[in-house]
């Protein structure tokens, strides 16, 4: 937050420490350019990814790797918490951040049915390549199994890992600015989370278009009707943060809750359901919610 310089160091630090965790690496570099941003502006952010894709290019030289990992941060990480970034800081709106990021989500969506033929047959064959390199021959037989009755998803998987790893950057981000400079900011805003009206007939539209058109087109509209359910499901889950905080519940019903998400991946359908009642009902109570 003090020098330009610091945040390019930082920004190339974390993607560094990232490589050798790289589960972490939205949480760790995105973090890291999203707090730049919602602190420090669009220009400056845009600024410290262009001179920390700089550095790292400069490193992969150096260091004889392969460059495309200094353009994977930049395109795959940077840039999309840099544009939810922006809309956080512009709107203080949690849904429309997440409304932004499920955009992005959809839109490398369309994009890979765009370049790929048959998006099935490629996963499967990408998937099948990563089993056989990874997995003792014997077993390979048993998660072949497994492999051809879930690949429909895994596009929509993959996805939804996507949108939900840039706006965990962005919220985290979020949280790290309201600690350093507006305790409880985060909170509120987080509970005030409400995506737009206009979403559900959208998605509406998205279920018909699945039930009616050829195999290609339904793969695309349930793909994306998928990213709207699991955007719902987060409305949802801030509904539940609102309940308990709001009648002062113990903090296991949230620790319940995620639990079940875990252990019951279908109970997101449950909590977009939530999640839309929330929208549409609009349950909060500002009064006792937001202080106001």
């Amino acid at each position: 937050m003090a020098r330009r310089s610091s945040a390019v160091m930082a920004t190339v630090t974390s993607a560094l420490l990232s490589l050798m965790m790289p589960p972490f690496a939205y949480l760790l570099s995105g973090s890291v350019i999203g707090l730049i941003t919602l602190r420090k502006g669009a220009a400056q952010g845009f600024q410290t990814i262009t001179l920390a894709l700089a550095i790292l290019m400069l490193f992969s030289v150096v260091a004889n790797v392969p460059y495309q990992i200094g353009l994977g941060y930049a395109l795959a990480i940077w840039f999309p918490v840099w544009l939810v970034a922006i809309s956080l800081r512009w709107t203080e709106s949690h849904g429309i951040a997440l409304l932004v990021a499920g955009l992005i989500a959809s839109l490398v969506i369309i994009g890979i049915y765009i370049m790929l033929d048959d998006v099935g047959s490629w996963w499967k064959n990408w998937l099948t390549l990563m089993i056989e390199k990874n997995i003792p021959e014997g077993d390979i037989a048993d998660y072949q199994v497994a492999l051809d009755a879930a690949v429909a998803l895994f596009n929509a998987v993959m996805a939804v890992g996507l949108m939900l790893n840039i706006l965990s950057s962005v919220l985290l981000a979020r949280w790290w600015q309201a600690n350093l400079f507006n305790r409880g900011a985060f909170r509120k805003e987080f509970y005030a989370l409400r995506l737009p009206v206009q979403l559900l007939p959208i998605s509406m539209i998205l279920i018909v278009l699945t039930l009616t058109l050829g195999v290609n087109a339904q793969s695309v509209m349930l793909d994306l009707s998928i990213i709207v359910m699991v955007m719902y499901s987060i409305q949802g889950i801030s509904a539940i943060h609102r309940v308990v905080d709001r009648y002062q519940l113990s903090a296991a019903w949230l620790f319940a809750t995620y639990c079940l998400i875990v252990l019951l991946p279908h109970l997101t359908v449950v909590l977009a359901c939530l999640g839309i009642t929330d929208v549409y009902l609009d349950w909060r109570i500002k009064k006792n919610i937001l202080g106001k």
